[in-house]
């Protein structure tokens, strides 16, 4: 870490970075374990909070980040597979018995423990694509889960398409 000026810092992160996310948190996959940080701010103080994601194993394979508000979430492909972690509130992190949890750690996506080679996260709802079909899951307040309703689903279902997908981005509202 290192002062600028009397109003800004940064940290560099030494070699071996691999994937980034971006996002509040924003995250990188950083010599095998991943980084989040975050800005924090009050009437005296600016900060930037570095957390480790403990759970995480292996390589990481892909990398996604958000925020809707104050609710941060991210998830990673690791060696083993698919894990979402922070706060799951409408489903964002796919766990059953969904509800309004804080700060949870990083644990596989039922239903999709294995076999996930791709996901993209956005401020309410997430995508991860395995062996060609995607799968989403979270809020749905407009059609994003691509199941031809306007609200949520349980478990993590795959969107039917006509075709087998390549790569999975979602955004706010859209998948």
């Amino acid at each position: 870490t290192r002062a600028l000026d009397s109003t800004a810092v940064f940290t560099v992160f030494p070699g071996g970075v691999f994937r980034v996310a971006m996002g509040s948190p924003s995250c990188a996959a950083v010599e095998g374990r991943v980084l989040c940080w975050r800005a924090t701010a009050d009437s005296a103080t600016r900060r930037v909070t570095i957390d480790t994601i403990p759970g995480l194993e292996g390589s990481i394979r892909s990398l996604s980040s958000s925020d809707k508000g104050t609710i941060r979430y991210g998830c990673a492909v690791d060696s083993v597979g698919l894990k979402c972690w922070g706060d799951d509130i409408g489903g964002r992190l796919g766990r059953p018995a969904a509800g309004d949890f804080r700060d949870l750690p990083a644990a596989p996506v039922t239903g999709l423990e294995q076999g996930v080679t791709e996901v993209s996260v956005a401020g309410s709802h997430a995508c991860a694509l395995r062996e060609g079909r995607v799968h989403c899951w979270g809020e749905n307040w407009h059609g994003e889960l691509g199941n031809d309703a306007t609200s949520p689903t349980a478990g993590v279902p795959a969107v039917d398409l006509p075709e087998r997908a390549a790569h999975v981005a979602v955004g706010e509202g859209y998948s």
